[in-house]
């Protein structure tokens, strides 16, 4: 009677801790999966912006070389926040890591590889 008392005891203890370690780990991966659907929303609407801000006259490339002094600091400021975004440990990243540095140092950049790399990143993700 006395091992039957013990064993119950020890198997509502394991029982308890397994469904507590279980419920927080699912807590985590709901919480991530909840905040990384509002990064790809956020960077769905900034992508389009940044393009706009940066496409001159028509052209299939991005620039900020010729932006305005106000322009350049905002288009700055989200290309900065993308780039924050991104895992700098990632291979996958690397392409827009550097495309989004291309645009920082005054290159121009395909407007095509541009949206390309960022469409592959928001799918990947």
């Amino acid at each position: 009677m006395k091992f039957l008392l013990q064993a119950t005891v020890i198997s509502t203890i394991i029982t308890g801790l397994f469904s507590f370690f279980s419920e927080r780990r699912k807590s985590k991966i709901d919480c991530i999966t909840k905040e990384r659907a509002e990064w790809r929303k956020k960077l769905r609407k900034e992508i389009p912006k940044i393009v706009s801000l940066c496409s001159t006259n028509g052209e299939k490339c991005l620039t900020i070389q010729n932006l305005g002094k106000e322009k350049r600091a905002e288009v700055i400021e989200k290309l900065c926040f993308y780039k924050l975004s991104l895992n700098p440990h990632s291979y996958d990243d690397k392409k827009l890591r550097n495309l989004i540095d291309d645009l920082l140092n005054d290159e121009n950049v395909s407007q095509k590889n541009f949206l390309t790399e960022s469409s592959f990143l928001l799918k990947n993700e």
